[in-house]
């Protein structure tokens, strides 16, 4: 009788190691499987960055050619041309604009928002080559100072911020805590009333 109990536990728990080893084997097949799959999906996913960067590098390289292109045919152009013809030029290679919480301003229809809180913002783009073909390039841009070619009446700014880019520029004004149903206008100067491309230099504001 002891014998038989002793055989029946050394079944028993030859029968348990059988399972184990099993489980362990199967379990091994998967997270190998898993791993493989995995691997695979780096690998295409490097294989993907690897043609994005190529198609990068030639973009990149086009644009180079483009912009040499056209820095050189500008440099022949101004040759032909008289000071004013050049300042003329000069003034294409600058864009302004005006915006209000990052929406430009348009033209000269009164605007109306209900945001207490906001940014008026004058901007400058300039052309990425001007700067590099002719001193008279630098004569496109607005006289003095992005201040002196807007006021804003009727209330005043929490801060005066200025971003300054290879090609973009500009100044901020940052307001905070506005009353309701309150009017103000922004005053721009004739300069900056033209390149934007406004009628006149007064925009009315009424903040809701």
């Amino acid at each position: 009788m002891r014998k038989l109990t002793v055989l029946i536990f050394l079944l028993i728990g030859l029968i348990l190691i059988v399972g184990c080893n099993k489980e362990t084997s199967e379990f091994e097949k998967t997270d190998s499987s898993e791993t493989k799959k995995e691997t695979k999906l780096y690998e295409e996913k490097i294989k993907e960055l690897e043609e994005q960067n190529n198609e990068y590098k030639i973009l990149n390289s086009q644009l180079e050619e483009e912009s040499d292109s056209y820095k050189n045919f500008a440099k022949e152009t101004i040759k032909h041309l008289d000071d004013d013809e050049i300042l003329e030029l000069a003034k294409n290679e600058f864009r302004y604009k005006i915006e209000i919480d990052g929406k430009p301003i348009i033209d000269n229809k009164d605007i109306e928002f209900n945001n207490s809180n906001f940014k008026i913002s004058i901007i400058e783009e300039q052309s990425i080559v001007s700067s590099t073909i002719d001193p008279w390039f630098e004569k496109g841009s607005l006289d003095g100072e992005y201040q002196d070619h807007l006021e804003i009446i009727g209330i005043e700014p929490i801060n005066i911020n200025s971003t300054d880019g290879t090609i973009v520029t500009g100044f901020i004004y940052e307001f905070k805590d506005i009353p309701e149903n309150i009017n103000f206008k922004l005053k721009l100067s004739n300069q900056l009333k033209e390149r934007i491309g406004l009628k006149n230099s007064i925009i009315n504001i009424h903040v809701k």
